[in-house]
């Protein structure tokens, strides 16, 4: 697969209440992290199409501003965290704010070229919801699985076994 190389890439710090956007060296705005954001946002982006969105993997938190991207056929790229922040460092950028983990990730982007993120259906979004769902149960019910070994207590013990 070929990788474009995008004229515009606006790095994102993706956070539960809000958006740090970088679009170049000195403008970077900040977006409530819901649609209405969103919507603010995508007003700003003139070349939809030579625009890639570029933001880290945050958990889940970034799955909302990404799906609404896409459904508007604008380039999105996930990237990983890790990978950002050896970046960071190897920039000398050792200060971790939100603006400047924004401005990084654009760097980044221009720097790496990250591959975008391949169109899901809604249908397919709703299924990796639900797999994430059941790998977090999963996980769960193996911890309980662990207390309820070293509990001793009888009403400790009851309460692990119904939940387990």
């Amino acid at each position: 697969m070929t990788k474009i190389d995008y004229k515009f890439n606006i790095g994102i710090d993706v956070s539960k209440q809000k958006l740090d956007v970088s679009f170049n060296d000195k403008e970077i705005a900040i977006f409530e992290n819901n649609e209405q954001g969103f919507k603010q946002l995508l007003k700003l982006i003139k070349n939809k199409e030579n625009t890639r969105i570029v933001m880290e993997a945050t958990g889940g938190y970034e799955r909302p501003l990404a799906y609404f991207f896409q459904d508007r056929s604008i380039a999105v790229s996930v990237v990983n965290a890790k990978r950002v922040r050896d970046f960071a460092k190897a920039l000398g950028k050792l200060a971790k704010t939100d603006e400047i983990d924004s401005h990084v990730i654009r760097l980044f982007a221009e720097a790496i070229n990250p591959q975008v993120m391949e169109q899901k259906s809604a249908s397919q979004q709703s299924l990796d919801s639900l797999v994430h769902r059941r790998d977090q149960l999963v996980k769960q019910r193996k911890m309980e699985k662990q207390h309820l070994e070293t509990v001793f207590d009888k009403e400790a013990k009851r309460s692990l076994e119904k939940r387990g």
